[in-house]
């Protein structure tokens, strides 16, 4: 039914509840906010969200972790591991608190791993539900579980439209080199039908820092990226105004 989906990254202004400004929650170094979007493709058999919990308090803190399902799509199962234990994707209680307590001591954070969410089809197949879950994390303090901070996952997936028909006998590349320093290229041909087309650089808090134009009566675009950061970012390919295509691209 699907033939291609997008992974897409987005992240909300910062949210925190009661007195958790004392944890974050963290990507590749960047504090994420309240909202993440994972968008996927069908081809993967599940989605997946990492976070990286970070103590910044002073004191050493049990960390406990509830899961809450605000909106599960049927066709598909989540899971998510904390600490040492995993619960399976069978379990679809609205609300799930993990059995393990992670302590950090004041400034440390979890190792990568340590906490993983997951999104998947029943079967293990592919992703073919179409549509929007939203599933709650909440990191809490296992003594005063008021001091917290929560995340709302948006595990998006998206039928293939009216872009990927137009694209279907066109050609269009991904960027190169990827990893890369101070320039990119993307090479192309579009059809006739395309009115307008564009390459979006997103990093990783969801804010677009770079958008280039892709001239119908071109082959190919070189980007200028020396002013990016390095770091992980997300680029995507635009077409008559509609996402085509989003992956990731690493500056260094």
């Amino acid at each position: 039914m699907m033939k291609r989906f997008t992974f897409l990254f987005t992240v909300l202004m910062f949210f925190v509840t009661g007195l958790s400004a004392q944890y974050t929650l963290s990507w590749d170094g960047e504090v994420l906010g309240d909202t993440v979007t994972v968008q996927g493709d069908p081809s993967d058999t599940e989605l997946v969200f990492e976070a990286i919990l970070t103590n910044n308090s002073d004191e050493l803190v049990g960390f406990k972790l509830q899961r809450r399902l605000i909106l599960l799509l049927d066709g598909t199962t989540t899971s998510y591991c904390w600490g040492t234990s995993c619960f399976p994707p069978n379990n679809t209680d609205s609300i799930i608190v993990a059995r393990d307590t992670v302590f950090l001591a004041g400034g440390e954070s979890t190792p990568e791993g340590k906490f993983s969410g997951h999104y998947l089809a029943e079967d293990f197949g592919e992703l073919t539900v179409v549509g929007t879950s939203m599933i709650e994390y909440k990191f809490f303090n296992a003594e005063d579980p008021d001091i917290n901070v929560t995340v709302v996952v948006k595990f998006v997936t998206t039928p293939d439209g009216i872009v990927d028909q137009l694209m279907s006998n066109a050609f269009i590349s991904d960027l190169y080199p990827n990893p890369a320093t101070s320039f990119v290229t993307i090479n192309y041909d579009l059809p006739q039908e395309v009115t307008n087309a564009s390459v979006r650089i997103i990093n990783i808090l969801g804010s677009v820092v770079k958008t280039e134009t892709l001239n119908k009566n071109a082959t190919s675009l070189r980007m200028d990226i020396s002013d990016l950061t390095n770091g992980v970012y997300f680029y995507s390919i635009v077409i008559n105004n509609e996402v085509y295509k989003t992956k990731k691209l690493i500056v260094k």
